[in-house]
């Protein structure tokens, strides 16, 4: 059974109920029997914008990580130059 058809399978199934039981028969348990990982069931059909973890950001990752590196070159020229021209004594 290839990936496509082991996913059509657990949809099918996930939500037929037993029979003596009228419950639904557990995901985890139809994976197990057809050897499909839940990590490939579970991923199917998101796209890479959907599985980024964290909070939302009003800017994308790029525009961060320049806003980061001005903080971090202010940081460095106000504090850290002065402090090696002190330490070498460059004044």
């Amino acid at each position: 059974m290839d990936q496509a058809t082991k996913w059509e399978f657990v949809e099918r199934y996930r939500k037929i109920k037993d029979e003596v039981t009228g419950k639904r028969y557990p995901v985890h348990m139809i994976l197990r029997v057809i050897d499909y990982s839940s990590a490939a069931f579970y991923s199917r059909g998101k796209d890479d914008a959907s599985r980024k973890r964290g909070q939302v950001t009003s800017m994308s990752d790029s525009e961060l990580k320049t806003e980061i590196k001005k903080i971090l070159e202010s940081i460095i020229i106000k504090n850290l130059i002065p402090e090696l021209f002190r330490i070498y004594n460059l004044f």
